[in-house]
């Protein structure tokens, strides 16, 4: 099995920029806002000004409980992938191996392939519980058969309800044997209110971005959780309410696991919103990802289909985020061989992500993301003109 392409993996997003009085951080960071008991160590603060939110300690208050952490909520299998040291996860990898279990196969994918690598990833796919079901129908496509006339049908049926989309399967030649499963995911999704265009710092550099500026800017975020200015979960709202666009600082970057947990801890809970003061930023993102999983001599060992071998799994992904919201395309193809509140002066919150954060989206009925980013470094930024 050549895995020369395949790396440990990405669902969220973080940038930093104040703008205080009209404008205050593109140079230096602003002083942190009072923090709460979480993961960091709790500050007391004497410092009064406003109404105390409800979702933050009172200056000098006994720390907040800390929630218990009992078994992870997340326990999803994915096979993340690598870009330029940033995390990736898009969902349709699951969409196609669904096809192939349930569609195809009717049973678990099973192998005689003992390969450690190639044993993790099937392992893997088989548990994987994320499905259609966390997805809304108008959003994906999934198609199989076998033969080169199903990508002559998969051309003209992706066209039909995706116009806009980019696949691109020239390169794809199958012989009469060979079974070809493709999954699609499109999500085109706005900000209820667009943000102004800024350059915002991402560990001390200076990138292409976004802030908010305005009251309408300002409502578009609300606050989930809140520890510090370094450790913080949102939602930006969106024009398409059953979506959700969430973003988080201060977590685990290595695994998805842990802002996952949050999320879902958080899913009932009380939100607030920015206030006047507040100020929030984030950079431009614009992800273009390709991977390719080969395969040797992985062969099924289901009975309906000896003979037949696994030969790949091709993944793609084009994400933009900017000022007025998302835009995300994803496919994945695999291919089988056959032959085998008190009166109290609150310091503003910086929800700056200007450090790593994760980037993560799903639909509000479901628990499972379709997009998971971790954004690491800058390799998916547009680095500001010096001077600027």
């Amino acid at each position: 099995m050549n895995l020369m392409h395949f790396a440990p993996m990405i669902r969220l997003l973080t940038v930093g920029i104040l703008l205080s009085g009209i404008v205050t951080s593109c140079g230096d960071k602003p002083q942190k806002s009072e923090t709460r008991a979480y993961a960091s160590k709790p500050t007391a603060k004497t410092q009064t000004r406003k109404t105390l939110p409800a979702s933050r300690p009172e200056a000098g208050s006994a720390p907040e409980k800390v929630h218990p952490t009992p078994p992870h909520f997340d326990q999803e299998p994915r096979i993340p992938g690598d870009f330029k040291g940033n995390y990736v996860w898009a969902a349709p990898i699951n969409l196609a191996w669904e096809e192939l279990r349930e569609n195809i196969l009717g049973e678990p994918f099973s192998t005689s392939d003992t390969t450690p690598e190639v044993v993790d990833i099937i392992d893997k796919l088989n548990a994987a519980q994320f499905s259609k079901k966390d997805l809304d129908a108008a959003s994906y496509y999934v198609r199989s058969g076998f033969g080169q006339s199903v990508i002559d049908t998969i051309r003209a049926e992706l066209k039909k309800k995706f116009p806009r989309n980019k696949v691109n399967l020239s390169d794809v030649q199958l012989s009469g044997t060979d079974l070809f499963l493709f999954a699609f995911l499109q999500k085109n999704l706005q900000y209820e209110h667009p943000f102004d265009e800024w350059n915002v710092k991402f560990l001390d550099r200076k990138v292409k971005g976004f802030i908010n500026i305005g009251q309408s800017q300002t409502k578009n975020v609300r606050i989930l959780h809140y520890a510090s200015d370094d450790q913080f979960l949102i939602r930006i709202n969106l024009k398409q309410h059953e979506d959700e666009l969430l973003l988080a600082k201060g977590f685990d970057m290595k695994n998805p696991r842990q802002v996952l947990d949050e999320i879902h801890f958080h899913a009932n809970g009380s939100e607030t919103s920015l206030q006047p003061e507040d100020r929030f930023s984030a950079p431009n993102l614009d992800l273009k990802f390709a991977r390719n999983i080969a395969f040797e001599k992985t062969y099924l060992a289901n009975p309906s289909f000896g003979g037949y071998a696994l030969s790949s799994i091709q993944e793609n992904a084009l994400f933009k985020m900017d000022k007025a919201g998302v835009e995300l395309e994803a496919d994945t193809r695999m291919m089988l061989k056959g032959g085998k509140d008190e009166v109290k002066v609150v310091l503003p919150k910086h929800l700056y992500l200007d450090a790593p954060y994760w980037l993560i989206m799903k639909r509000r009925s479901s628990q499972l993301p379709y997009l998971i980013l971790g954004i690491r470094n800058t390799a998916m930024m547009t680095l500001a003109p010096k001077g600027e």
